[in-house]
């Protein structure tokens, strides 16, 4: 207790110095001159120095007569430019934080009088331009041009099922930090850095301090030019949702995120004969942003999670007005590279490669390749059309064509540089495929005129296959996704493993099957209507695949179908004045259609001794979802700054009926479970924000934003099967966290200061 006692109090100091923050201004034209307001109820004493007292820090004091905290003073200027600042407490020079103009060799603030005595607007004499992102005045005496935020965050849980302790107890504080620090040199130039400090299993003893995200800004009359670390930066525009409009695992809605979380690169925007050009190129970093290292699921040897994947992504859009409507071109290429060590021996030598070494007979063994790097590239090119139509409809239509290579294409000792053997190409391949896509998008949305959305889609996918002997090449990280791209049909074996890729004990990289020759139709369905106080919304998903194998796992051809159905509605009613308290009801159903064939597989497949092998991603489990959620406003009742908060959680599963695993044991893959979160949130100010809680909070999770995303559940059953060493892609694991989740028994605190 003395711990949490001394914590609440180490709380309390933060939040009253964060929440003091700086003081606000304001400037106008009066009868008598132009008045300098600066509110500050913490200030001891404000005076105004300029040009126009000689920076004097006593000869213009500034004013609180009514004791609001606002100091004001009216001064007459002559017509032209003045340079001023605030003088706090006698010492502190602050510039003024709600006036954008800058300049001097201090980062004085300015201040232009008209012949008349009016002002002259600071809009109109500078160039308009797009904002940071946070605001562009400084906060801090140190430098006009710095503003400085950030907010601070604890979460505290206390629970009853730690191991070896069967006693209700709060846990050891998750302490974090993170400081915003934004330099705005002018409108055109500028950058941002957020340093996450936090604690670790350790707690205070043990901290770790990140660049958790970065970003800068130069933007010239032709192009502006973006350098980005680990934050949301971009979605295109077009129509097959290329690179962005990314959705959070364990989630209903589609969030639609940017890309940019766990990428480091730069865009590119430029305006050719009044057209549009966006280039992208990024560095995956990180696969999952959302887990902490910790020791990996499927090899206990492994150190850690989440490394360079050797993955690079290029992206361009291309866009031109052509009459009523618009004409697009679209490019998307991910290459990934990954150096296998043969040496090891987890990593046998494929008869591929033991046939090049074979064929080069004027070497001893020494001089032959044992590294050699894999090349898959993805690549895809589109054209689309965008029309308006009548009645506010507009029309997209668009098509593409991609390939994918999967190859050897480097040795260590391949090619002679004086006396030495070094890199050098080698073109031995292993699986290659051609991809083909249409789409059709109708969308109506006239918020002027009517209150209904409505968005219908459909498109016809066309993948030409693989060979028997040929492989499609992955990677995975632990416990990471099991392909790259997540292809919600992922149908092949995993014919080899191979692991330490890149020297990095955490990626590995996987030859599946022959990709199947696949024909695809997908429809969705996206509805939303707005009447007074409600906003509905409806969403329907259809897929259905006519696939063909050359060789399916051992079982060899195989043709067969599979069809999938989502439909997710949703209410949301907003009567409340804050907008954002609300009360919503979201649910979700996923159906299938799946062949025989496939969940007789997965289930003898999904014995313990045969982790990772992702043959759950067979099994079709249907579910049915559905989740309330809101904050509420507790204000009038309690009389007090408090708000309920509620997302209670029901979920079905629906399984194969009458599977058996490889031993003959019958396999069960129903299950229902509830999860409830409610907390009582204390909102004193904007700025503050603490809550007590019971259940796992859905948001409150160590992501980019500050509120947290409404995948908390998710990281939890993720790290629940981490922890136990559980193969991700198991559905019977799968379903075991959700049981413990629904059996969890926790108490918490969450603390939220913003500054």
């Amino acid at each position: 207790m003395r711990r949490i006692a001394t914590f609440s109090c180490v709380l309390m100091l933060v939040v009253l110095a964060l929440t003091a923050g700086p003081g606000r201004a304001a400037v106008r034209a009066v009868d008598g001159g132009i008045e300098f307001s600066y509110a500050d109820p913490s200030a001891g004493s404000v005076n105004l120095a300029g040009d126009f007292n000689e920076w004097s820090t006593s000869a213009t004091p500034m004013t609180d007569p009514d004791g609001d905290g606002v100091w004001r003073v009216v001064v007459p200027l002559a017509p032209g430019e003045h340079q001023y600042k605030f003088v706090v407490n006698g010492g502190t020079w602050i510039a003024d934080p709600d006036n954008p103009r800058t300049g001097g060799d201090f980062g004085n603030s300015l201040v232009e009088v008209a012949k008349d005595g009016s002002l002259v607007s600071a809009a109109a004499t500078s160039r308009a331009t797009a904002p940071s992102g946070t605001p562009t005045t400084s906060n801090t005496p140190l430098n006009s041009k710095v503003y400085i935020g950030g907010f601070f965050r604890m979460f505290m849980e206390g629970a009853s099922d730690v191991e070896g302790d069967s006693r209700l107890r709060l846990q050891r504080p998750d302490d974090q930090f993170n400081l915003d620090v934004t330099a705005n040199l002018s409108p055109e130039v500028w950058g941002k850095v957020r340093l996450q400090l936090q604690t670790g299993e350790g707690g205070a003893n043990e901290l770790s301090t990140d660049l958790y995200k970065a970003r800068s800004h130069f933007e010239d009359e032709n192009f502006v030019v973006e350098a980005f670390y680990n934050d949301e930066v971009y979605s295109s525009d077009e129509p097959f949702e290329l690179l962005g409009h990314l959705d959070l695992r364990g989630t209903i809605e589609e969030e639609h995120r940017p890309f940019g979380q766990g990428q480091q690169g730069l865009t590119l925007r430029l305006h050719p004969f009044g057209s549009r050009l966006e280039l992208l190129y990024s560095d995956t970093y990180d696969e999952d942003i959302f887990n902490r290292t910790e020791p990996t699921v499927l090899d206990p040897r492994k150190d850690g999670l989440n490394q360079n994947t050797g993955t690079d992504v290029l992206f361009g859009r291309w866009t031109r007005p052509l009459g009523k409507g618009r004409i697009g071109l679209s490019y998307r290429g991910e290459f990934n590279d990954w150096w296998v060590n043969f040496t090891k021996e987890d990593n046998p030598l494929p008869p591929e490669i033991q046939a090049h070494l074979d064929a080069q007979t004027d070497r001893r063994d020494d001089q032959k390749s044992d590294n050699f790097e894999m090349a898959a590239d993805r690549q895809f090119g589109a054209f689309d059309l965008s029309w308006p139509l009548p009645h506010h409809v507009g029309l997209q239509l668009a098509a593409g064509y991609g390939w994918e290579n999967n190859r050897w294409d480097l040795g260590n000792r391949e090619s002679l540089q004086g006396q030495a053997l070094v890199n050098g190409p080698v073109d031995i391949g292993v699986g290659n495929q051609q991809l083909y896509r249409t789409k059709a998008v109708l969308e109506f949305d006239d918020p002027e005129t009517s209150d209904l959305r409505v968005r219908v889609s459909h498109e016809i996918d066309y993948q030409r296959g693989m060979d028997a002997g040929e492989s499609q090449v992955v990677y995975r990280t632990q416990p990471g996704s099991m392909v790259g791209d997540r292809d919600r049909f992922t149908t092949q074996s995993i014919d080899q493993i191979y692991q330490d890729v890149n020297g990095l004990d955490a990626v590995d990289i996987l030859r599946l099957g022959p990709a199947p020759e696949r024909t695809s139709q997908i429809t969705e369905v996206d509805l939303g209507y707005r009447w007074r106080d409600w906003d509905l919304g409806l969403e329907f998903d259809r897929r259905y695949d006519d696939l063909g194998f050359s060789r399916f796992r051992d079982l060899g051809p195989l043709d067969t179908e599979r069809w999938s159905f989502r439909t997710s509605p949703r209410v949301r009613w907003l009567p409340f004045a804050d907008p954002e308290h609300h009360l919503q009801l979201a649910g979700q159903i996923l159906q299938y259609s799946n062949p025989a064939v496939f969940d007789q597989v997965a289930a003898e497949n999904l014995a313990p001794n045969l982790p990772g092998q992702g043959y759950g991603s067979l099994a079709a489990i249907e579910s049915a979802e559905l989740v309330l959620s809101g904050l509420l406003p507790a204000r009038e009742v309690l009389s007090a700054p408090l708000d309920l908060r509620l997302d209670l959680r029901f979920v079905d599963y629906d399984g194969p009926d009458g599977l058996v695993d490889g031993d003959g044991n019958r396999l069960d893959l129903d299950g229902s479970y509830f999860q409830p979160f409610a907390s009582l949130v204390y909102r004193p100010s904007p700025r503050l924000r603490v809550e007590l809680g019971y259940g796992v909070d859905p948001s409150f999770y160590d992501v980019i934003d500050a509120q947290g995303w409404p995948n908390g559940r998710e990281q939890w059953r993720e790290n629940y099967l981490i922890e136990r060493r559980l193969d991700p892609f198991n559905p019977m694991n799968v379903l075991q966290a959700e049981k413990a989740l629904e059996d969890r028994t926790q108490i918490v605190i969450n603390a939220l200061v913003t500054f």
